[in-house]
């Protein structure tokens, strides 16, 4: 059994490598970008605030069209233009500013499980999340998370 996993591991390897090559040549000879949010928390002034990141995104466009925007959660919750919208203001915002990829965080989740779904469903964004479902009779869950 041992021998089997190992050889196939090697196969698995070897595939993995030879199928990614052109792809690893290909991000050699360009500049790949990620602009990256975390814990945003409604924050839409706080630091350089969502124009600022706008203004760099349009100046990483102009030297290089491989630009991703990505924001890895705790965006829609934080403060009062969170709460009043229930998250989907800062929703519209983060899909006028063009993220990519937006992964959900803890407090994605702060306005019912069914009301995160919501949210994710009007990004324009590609929602990656290893593992997110509902479990509408697991009676350990508080109400507020069953769906």
């Amino acid at each position: 059994m041992k021998k089997f996993l190992k050889k196939t591991s090697l196969f698995l390897v070897t595939a993995a490598m030879t199928v990614s090559a052109p792809l690893m040549a290909w991000a050699l000879e360009h500049d790949i970008v990620i602009l990256h949010t975390n814990d945003i928390h409604c924050g839409v002034n706080d630091n350089i605030g969502f124009d600022g990141l706008a203004q760099i995104k349009r100046d990483t466009l102009a030297r290089t069209p491989n630009v991703a925007l990505v924001d890895a959660g705790d965006a829609i919750q934080g403060a009062p233009i969170g709460k009043l919208s229930r998250g989907l203001a800062v929703v519209s915002i983060m899909n006028y500013l063009g993220y990519d990829f937006c992964i959900p965080g803890n407090h994605e989740f702060d306005y019912t499980h069914r009301r995160s779904r919501c949210c994710h469903r009007r990004r324009s964004a590609r929602r990656w999340c290893a593992e997110q479902r509902s479990c509408p009779q697991d009676p350990r869950l508080p109400r507020r998370l069953r769906s």
